[in-house]
């Protein structure tokens, strides 16, 4: 059996101007051995600012001109080469050699800055910012070297001004680490941050929404929450405000000025989204001096959530009976919520007989089998009366196989509710009333 050759055995065994010749010569035949030679072991080398930015260079001529030319060879190629220098830069925070550390990864990041928002999604790039800018932060807070510290701080500041700087991350980005590596002017760095924020919206409107959100987080990150009256007046009806607002520190209270604004929105809002999102602000803040009540049953019929109503129950402001009547007065003067809404709230407060009252106005037989249980045993002959006429009036003008199949469904939804008395009842009724028709026959043998 032949013996196979040991390559490593064959390496250790030569001599280093051999290998070094053989080097060269693969160098010059082979453009991408030279590439990865250099990208893999540029943490090896002393390299200054412009032989490192040479390194990326290469990087970046790997990447097509033409985007939509990206296929997942090449961008597996560039991504694997990303990933490498990311490795050795951690490699280099290890043993204490955060200058290296940091000249790899603040090229790395440069590039990655370019591109980010320009590469599809499918290849997979989106995290390698989010790792840079960890290992950014990581090296920052281990470095012993003012001068160093000053230098990355710097960077960022030049990658918001001449790059892109969009904020995939929500607390990793090159916004928020500034705001933890200047902690000792608050005012001073919240002036320039939102003024370059500004900027990005006018130079970048495709990020509009990311913009605008980290505006809202700068400022709260800041706990410069009075500032926050200003942008809700600039970016009123704008979802990504509302949004990032919602989701400021609730420790840190939002100003009366503020919250009086957001209830004028609300209620002059027509986006529903908004105004949902608006009221999770008010109720997250707490707002019960703002006549918050009458909001609350104003988004209630909105989203039919009944968790807003039992927050109302909750409230020693507020007694039931004047919640009951704000329900049914809101009702009254808004003809356009859904009846369903109404219904529910008089179940989950109890109120069966105005429950009943209502449902006995309603002409949708659907919108009354939910409530069954509840107002059949009680009011059971008029239930009765009442889902007997739907029927007969529906029966009245529809005929045939539609019709049939219209009758068997409500008489499932009520067997599923498991109303065998009213089943029976209906049964009978339509036997008597319309028994003579064929489908109904069939339909009444299939069910006795």
């Amino acid at each position: 059996m032949k013996k196979r050759l040991d390559i490593q055995s064959l390496l250790e065994n030569s001599e280093k101007q051999d290998l070094v010749l053989f080097l060269k010569n693969a160098f010059t035949l082979h453009a991408d051995l030279t590439d990865h030679f250099l990208i893999h072991f540029a943490s090896k080398f002393e390299l200054d600012e412009m032989d490192f930015q040479l390194i990326m260079d290469r990087i970046k001529h790997m990447i097509p001109n033409s985007l939509s030319e990206m296929t997942h060879r090449k961008a597996n190629k560039v991504r694997d080469h990303i990933r490498d220098l990311i490795d050795q830069a951690r490699d280099c925070q290890s043993r204490e050699d955060y200058r290296q550390a940091f000249v790899i990864v603040s090229h790395v990041l440069r590039l990655l800055d370019q591109y980010s928002d320009l590469i599809a999604e499918k290849f997979r790039f989106h995290t390698l910012p989010y790792q840079c800018y960890q290992l950014l932060d990581g090296i920052h807070r281990d470095s012993p070297a003012p001068e160093l510290k000053s230098r990355m701080i710097l960077f960022l500041h030049e990658l918001i001004q001449e790059g892109k700087a969009i904020p995939w991350d929500d607390q990793l980005n090159p916004y928020m680490l500034l705001i933890e590596w200047e902690k000792g002017k608050p005012a001073a760095l919240a002036k320039k941050l939102l003024g370059y924020l500004s900027t990005k919206i006018q130079e970048i409107p495709a990020y509009r929404s990311r913009w605008i959100e980290q505006k809202v987080r700068v400022l709260d990150k800041l706990n410069f929450n009075g500032a926050l009256h200003a942008l809700a007046e600039e970016y009123s009806g704008e979802l990504a405000f509302y949004e990032a607002l919602s989701h400021t520190n609730e420790n840190q209270s939002l100003t009366r000025e503020l919250l009086e604004l957001l209830r004028t929105q609300y209620i002059q809002q027509k986006d529903r989204n908004i105004k949902s999102r608006i009221f999770q602000i008010l109720q997250k803040h707490g707002v019960e001096s703002l006549d918050f009540s009458e909001l609350a049953i104003q988004e209630y019929f909105l989203t039919g959530d009944v968790k807003i109503l039992t927050r109302l129950q909750e409230d020693p402001q507020i007694c039931d009976h004047s919640l009951i009547e704000d329900i049914a007065n809101y009702y009254d003067l808004h003809p356009e919520v859904e009846n369903f809404h109404l219904y529910a709230a008089y179940k989950h407060l109890q109120q069966e007989e105005r429950l009943k009252d209502a449902l006995m106005k309603e002409t949708n037989i659907y919108e009354i089998l939910p409530f069954l249980d509840i107002i059949y045993p009680r009011y059971r002959e008029a239930v009765e009366q009442k889902l007997a006429a739907l029927i007969e009036g529906y029966l009245a003008s529809h005929f045939g196989r539609p019709a049939l199949n219209h009758i068997n469904g409500i008489l499932d939804e009520i067997s599923r509710r498991d109303q065998r008395a009213l089943k029976h009842f209906l049964i009978k009724t339509i036997e008597h009333q319309f028994g003579h028709r064929k489908h109904f026959q069939k339909l009444m043998k299939e069910l006795v």
